[in-house]
């Protein structure tokens, strides 16, 4: 896809993280605000999510992005 003035848009990865699954920190609260973003940015995006400590070190789905 090529935007208005001839250059392809941005491409982002949209990673959203939560230690818990309690639903005042759910990921799809981080994804909301990302995706609003994103889309008045003009930008495609991927989305990667994951439920796990950020202490740990252990994001495995930041890793893969």
């Amino acid at each position: 896809m090529v935007m208005d003035n001839g250059q392809e848009p941005i491409r982002a990865i949209l990673y959203a993280r939560c230690s818990t699954d309690e639903t005042k920190q759910d990921v799809e609260n981080q994804l909301k605000e990302l995706r609003r973003y994103a889309e008045l940015s003009g930008w495609a995006y991927d989305e990667a999510t994951e439920y796990d400590s950020g202490f740990s070190g252990n994001q495995s789905k930041l890793q893969e992005v």
